[in-house]
């Protein structure tokens, strides 16, 4: 290894392709102790790709997120979540319609999100 980059102390994220942003596609990724500062980022979207799911189901797929991505990832490198969202309040174009599952995603999102990333998130 180049000892110039051991004196760098810049964070680099590594952020696979949104379908590859889970614990099997992290580990063997650019990682320590080879590397440091290096931190892999995932992007969490519950409200693309859900048209016909009921709210209850995209709430059950965020608890199972926090399964397969988060508290799975490999522990080596800092864990950031770079992006993720609402979908805007209920109404008419809304996925949720219910505010109290509307609410229950940004409660389940940032419970996940403070426990498990080691590296923060980003809105």
């Amino acid at each position: 290894m180049n000892s110039s980059y051991r004196k760098n102390t810049c964070i680099l994220l590594v952020s696979p392709f949104l379908s590859e942003q889970d614990a099997d596609h992290l580990y063997g990724m650019i990682g320590a102790p080879d590397y440091v500062n290096v931190w892999n980022q995932l992007h969490g979207y519950f409200i693309w790709g859900y048209d016909g799911v009921s709210e209850e189901n995209i709430l059950a797929t965020v608890d199972s997120f926090d399964n397969t991505h988060l508290k799975a990832a490999p522990t080596n490198n800092r864990l950031f979540l770079g992006e993720w969202c609402m979908g805007g309040p209920p109404n008419q174009n809304g996925i949720f319609q219910n505010l109290d599952n509307f609410r229950e995603l940004g409660r389940k999102q940032l419970a996940y999100y403070n426990a498990d990333l080691t590296g923060g998130w980003a809105f």
